[in-house]
């Protein structure tokens, strides 16, 4: 029974229910910078809200990549990669569709090289289980973001850095577009890649092959700063409040800046 100070006893209370998780279907766009996941199994009919959702992060997807390869990095005056973190930094601060929710440091420690090390790769940075899929994409991916990172590592680039009061990394972006028995969810990943070991490229592991004469059997690790943010389109907002203009409105944020006093208040 309850005692006077609100505890429970778990002995007198019903065995709680029993929560069991749903398998989720997955599929990647060519690029690998797009993740669809459904809770269905019937992955040809999902609901037109869902597509319309994603159409609209694909869409994003388009206008950050061009924004970002039609901008011109200061410290190389070259067009910025699209594995730039602090471009993809930029993009995320200034475009108003993205809401920081968590932070995380990881490390992953890998002996394998080629395929295996890019899926190992990608699996740490999404927490995701891919089972035995191929993801004939990763390879490329990982080999572009050892390619900005081997750039930055540069004598020059790094002085660049130093004088300019601010840190280039390598990195990348990921959406992901969730229906969850029907509910659409869209959340983005950005994560800040770096290897413990500058004498081996990462673009140099992920090329090689079990077999490669250059290949070192050993361990490696690499260091992963990852936030991940809610992703919330324009017109999904409209959608659900249709008194507020987009997510710039005064009125949303006159909402947010009620929530803001609340918590102020608790201090």
């Amino acid at each position: 029974m309850a005692s006077n100070n609100n505890e429970i006893d778990q002995e007198s209370q019903p065995a709680t229910v029993e929560h069991v998780p749903l398998p989720k279907y997955y599929v990647f766009n060519e690029t690998g910078n797009i993740m669809l996941c459904t809770t269905g199994s019937d992955t040809h009919n999902l609901s037109d809200a869902f597509k319309n959702i994603c159409g609209e992060v694909s869409v994003f997807f388009a206008a950050m990549t061009k924004a970002i390869h039609s901008a011109t990095n200061p410290r190389t005056n070259l067009p910025y990669s699209i594995y730039n973190h602090q471009a993809l930094q930029n993009v995320i601060d200034n475009s108003g569709v993205f809401i920081s929710i968590n932070q995380q440091k990881l490390k992953f420690r890998s002996d394998k090289v080629g395929d295996q090390l890019s899926k190992g790769l990608l699996k740490t940075l999404l927490g995701c289980e891919f089972g035995n899929a191929g993801l004939n994409f990763a390879r490329a991916m990982f080999e572009g973001v050892g390619k900005e990172a081997t750039c930055m590592s540069n004598p020059n680039e790094t002085a660049k850095n130093d004088a300019t009061g601010h840190t280039n990394s390598a990195g990348n972006l990921f959406f992901i577009c969730e229906s969850l028995l029907g509910m659409s969810i869209i959340s983005a990943v950005l994560v800040h890649i770096k290897s413990e070991d500058s004498t081996e490229p990462l673009e140099q592991i992920v090329n090689f092959r079990e077999n490669h004469p250059a290949h070192v059997q050993k361990e490696r690790t690499w260091t992963f700063n990852k936030s991940t943010y809610m992703f919330v389109a324009p017109k999904f907002f409209k959608a659900y409040a249709q008194d507020l203009n987009d997510v710039n409105s005064p009125e949303f944020m006159r909402y947010v800046q009620n929530l803001g006093d609340g918590l102020r208040k608790m201090v």
